[in-house]
C-alpha cells in the first residue's frame, strides 16, 4: 500500500514471515497436547438474524441476555383491559393499627388532578368496569315526586335508554349463565332489577322478557315474609 505522508511517498509491505500455514488435524492434536497453543480464533460467515415485532419494542443496546428475557414475559408490558384474575389471596392494602382511614371530599383535591381522574374514569367506563347509573330514571320518575324535587324529564329520558338497552343483556347472560352481575352473582340481583320500581311502567319496559319477570315474582315470593 502507498500512500504521501508529510509530502513523502510512503509504501508499505506485508512480512512474508508472519504468513499463516494450513496444518493439519494431526498437527493441531499434537500442539495441544505440548500445550504450545495459547488462545484459537476463529472467523466465520454469518447472515444477521432476522428482526422480529418485538425487537422494534426494546432498545437496541441491551445485552441478549435481557432482551431474550424481556421477549419471554412481553405480555406483562400489554396494556391491561379489564380487572386481573382472582387469586387465592387477593391483594390488600394493610394499614397501620390505629391509622384513620382515608377520607378526602372530591371537591377537596387540587385542581390540576381533575383532568387526571376524568381520564381514569373514562378508561375504565371504556373498559366496562363500571357502568353508567340507571338510578336517573327512578329518581326522575318515582323518588322526586315523593320528596317534592322538581322532575328532570331528559335525565329520565337518557336513563330509560341506557336502562332498556341493557336488558336484553341482563337476560342473555342469566341464560348463559356465563357472566356476573351488579354484585359479582351470576343471577340478577335486587342491585340490577330494583331500578324497575313504578308499576306503571314495569310491563311496558320489561313484558319482553320473561325470564327477568320470572326472576323477579321469585324474589318477591321469597322476600315477602320479611317486607310485609
Amino acid at each position: 500500500m502507498e500512500f504521501v505522508w508529510n509530502g513523502k511517498p510512503v509504501t508499505l509491505v506485508g512480512d512474508s514471515s508472519l504468513a499463516s500455514q494450513s496444518l493439519s488435524l494431526y498437527r493441531i492434536l499434537a500442539l495441544v497436547q505440548k500445550a504450545d497453543i495459547a488462545e484459537f480464533f476463529a472467523i466465520t460467515h454469518s447472515s444477521p438474524a432476522p428482526r422480529s415485532e418485538l425487537d422494534s419494542m426494546f432498545p437496541g443496546d441491551l445485552p441478549i441476555l435481557f432482551t431474550d428475557l424481556l421477549k419471554r414475559f412481553v405480555a406483562i408490558f400489554a396494556q391491561p383491559t379489564g380487572l386481573p384474575p382472582h387469586r387465592s389471596v387477593d391483594h390488600r392494602i394493610h394499614l397501620i393499627e390505629g391509622s384513620k382511614p382515608v377520607n378526602v371530599r372530591p371537591y377537596r383535591y387540587p385542581q390540576f388532578q381533575k383532568v387526571e381522574m376524568e381520564k381514569l374514569v373514562k378508561e375504565m367506563l371504556d373498559q366496562g368496569i363500571i357502568t353508567p347509573s340507571h338510578a336517573g330514571y327512578v329518581l326522575n320518575t318515582v323518588l322526586a315526586p315523593l320528596l317534592g324535587l322538581p322532575l328532570n324529564t331528559q335525565a329520565a329520558s337518557e336513563a330509560k335508554k341506557v336502562l332498556v338497552s341493557s336488558l336484553p343483556t341482563i337476560e342473555n347472560i342469566w341464560l348463559k349463565r356465563d357472566g356476573q352481575f351488579l354484585l359479582g352473582s351470576f343471577r340478577p340481583s335486587i342491585a340490577d332489577l330494583s331500578l324497575i320500581s313504578d308499576e306503571k311502567d314495569h310491563d311496558r319496559i320489561i313484558g319482553p322478557y320473561k325470564k327477568v319477570q320470572e326472576w323477579i315474582e321469585s324474589t318477591k315470593n321469597a322476600t315477602k315474609p320479611h317486607f310485609d
